[in-house]
């Protein structure tokens, strides 16, 4: 009995060196694209992307773009048809979601936190934006329009 247990233990041994370091290996793989996830993507690209800063508030949006900033309240977003843009979206407050059903993507906004989606639209028209987060008793009111010209 006591030769079993030696061996059951040695067997117990082997097989949780085998996991740490397989866990290890995958870890040491991995970090260079959990590194990359979260980082800008224009720093890394040659595109010609034209940057829109989006910062969720309560309750609307604020867009700066071209070097101007205005709110949800004062306008909507006007973009060209078949250009490239690059959302850079965050939150000011509570987490959001940025998000159009009309053109298929939504981007979380969080408190502290930039999150990248690039948009090319290619059809002109009027698309709705809302927030797809609930943060508040006002979060109705979180629509946007994004007009393509």
């Amino acid at each position: 009995d006591k030769e079993t247990k030696k061996y059951g233990k040695k067997i117990e041994l082997i097989g949780m060196g085998v996991a740490i370091t397989m866990l290890l290996i995958t870890a040491i793989l991995a970090m260079p694209a959990l590194i990359k996830i979260n980082q800008n993507p224009i720093a890394d690209d040659n595109q010609d992307l034209v940057e829109i800063k989006i910062v969720g508030f309560q309750y609307g949006w604020e867009f700066t773009l071209n070097g101007q900033t205005f709110t949800s309240d004062e306008g909507n977003l006007t973009l060209s048809a078949g250009e490239t843009y690059l959302l850079n979206v965050t939150s000011k407050d509570v987490i959001h979601s940025f998000f159009s059903i009309d053109l298929a993507f939504k981007i979380d906004a969080i408190p502290g936190e930039f999150n990248y989606l690039t948009l090319t639209i290619k059809d002109k028209g009027m698309y709705l934006i809302q927030c797809a987060e609930y943060c508040g008793p006002k979060h109705y009111d979180m629509t946007s329009w994004i007009i393509v010209s």
